[in-house]
């Protein structure tokens, strides 16, 4: 059985249990407020922030939390 697809950023956060709630609104706003112009989408079943290309996704696995940034970021920050 495939899992269900989400329409949303805010529904997929609901299907969470409550402690990785936190965890992933944390992520979220850390990233939302980082980049405010940013918009959030479901891109490949999992949350990302776009501006006019996806800058990273995020992910609940079994036993963690994934984070994807995309090409962009990484160029940025690879010095720290």
């Amino acid at each position: 059985m495939m899992n269900p697809k989400t329409s949303s950023v805010d529904e997929y956060l609901s299907w969470q249990p409550e402690a990785i709630q936190a965890k992933l609104q944390s992520i979220r706003e850390t990233i939302l407020s980082a980049v405010p112009e940013a918009k959030e989408v479901i891109v490949y079943h999992m949350p990302a922030i776009r501006t006019s290309e996806v800058l990273v996704y995020y992910a609940v696995a079994k036993k963690h939390i994934g984070f994807y940034p995309h090409n962009e970021p990484i160029e940025v920050f690879k010095e720290e």
